[in-house]
């Protein structure tokens, strides 16, 4: 049992610094050859987990051989565009300056009803507002609305608005987020001098949140008696 236990760890470490070496994009966008590398590395992981008497080396060089040639061949296709046609996709219109492509729909295997399902889910209700949907290579669908469906912008309505930037974690339940802190330029002195005014301490707060242009969100513990 400690034996299955330990291998379980020493795998399971291995894999999350595979998946580091690799980036994000085997995460959030998988593409064929990426899906490809991450089952089969999935698969390899388990074998000396289930089977004791296989050592964990023979499962960590096919982990190793397999996540290097993937690096190897995103180089490659850095390098040399022309090859992706190879182990990639291209992406395809499916409305074209607001005309349903239904060759290009067949050709993809997506009907309409799914098409229509991701343009809801992008937050329009009929086809007519879409000037161009794309399938990216990823699989993901691109919208983009006709002018006169797009919201207008601040720009558009002739509003001068101050940018607020990014919003950075400060505070998460209780615990303080010195590198958020850093991030706005300001320190835990500020942060006790802020949350004093507030009648707050760190272990109240449930969520804190800055912005670039000092705009602050505060959301207690539920349990929090201030």
């Amino acid at each position: 049992m400690l034996t299955i236990l330990i291998r379980s760890i020493f795998i399971y470490l291995s894999l999350i610094l595979t998946m580091r070496i690799l980036g994000k994009r085997q995460i959030g966008e998988l593409e064929a050859s990426e899906l490809v590398t991450t089952l089969l590395i999935s698969e390899i992981a388990t074998l000396p987990i289930t089977d004791t008497d296989m050592p964990v080396l023979f499962a960590l060089i096919p982990m190793i051989t397999i996540m290097t040639l993937e690096l190897l061949m995103s180089f490659v296709l850095i390098k040399v565009p022309k090859l992706r046609w190879l182990v990639s996709s291209h992406p395809s219109v499916v409305i074209n300056r607001g005309v349903l492509d239904q060759k290009e729909l067949k050709k993809q295997r997506v009907s309409i009803e799914e098409l229509i399902a991701e343009i809801r889910s992008s937050g329009y209700a009929d086809l007519s507002e879409i000037y161009y949907a794309i399938i990216e290579e990823n699989g993901s669908l691109t919208v983009i609305p006709r002018r006169g469906a797009q919201q207008p912008t601040m720009d558009d309505l002739g509003i001068e608005c101050e940018e607020s930037g990014l919003m950075h974690v400060i505070i998460t339940d209780g615990q303080i987020n010195r590198n958020g802190l850093r991030t706005i330029g300001r320190d835990k002195a500020w942060l006790k001098k802020y949350l004093r005014k507030e009648k707050l301490s760190a272990p109240d707060v449930f969520l804190m949140l800055a912005d670039d242009a000092d705009g602050i969100t505060i959301i207690k513990k539920e349990n929090s008696k201030k």
